[in-house]
């Protein structure tokens, strides 16, 4: 029903109990859609909340996850020195093996001749 001069005309003209039936429909109809509106928002909001409350979980346990990683490259790098340290002396050993032998081939050749 649009709202013009006849409108407020009866309007005026109305009972009292019939002005007020209509106010009172009117803001219970404004009620209730600002009221699920509303709902709406609250619902929305805490969507939000848990998904930055997810955010936030998720990366702390990336942060976790990459502390770990971390400190298991800094193993593998502690091993890795272990493993090349030792393979290095045992290089160095056998250089030195090879060269004693030549030395005790050349000796025995020099007696040879």
């Amino acid at each position: 029903m649009p709202f013009n001069t006849e409108t407020w005309a009866w309007f005026k003209t109305a009972p009292l109990p019939v002005v007020l039936s209509i106010c009172l429909t009117s803001f219970m109809i404004l009620g209730t859609w600002s009221y699920a509106i509303d709902k709406r928002q609250a619902e929305d909001s805490t969507k939000v909340a848990v998904a930055v409350e997810r955010s936030t979980v998720a990366a702390a346990a990336a942060e976790r996850a990459e502390a770990k990683l971390d400190k298991a490259n800094q193993k593998l790098d502690d091993l890795l020195a272990v493993i090349l340290t030792i393979r290095g002396q045992e290089l160095e050993r056998q250089a030195y093996v090879a060269s004693q032998l030549k030395a005790r081939e050349a000796k025995e050749d020099k007696e040879k001749k």
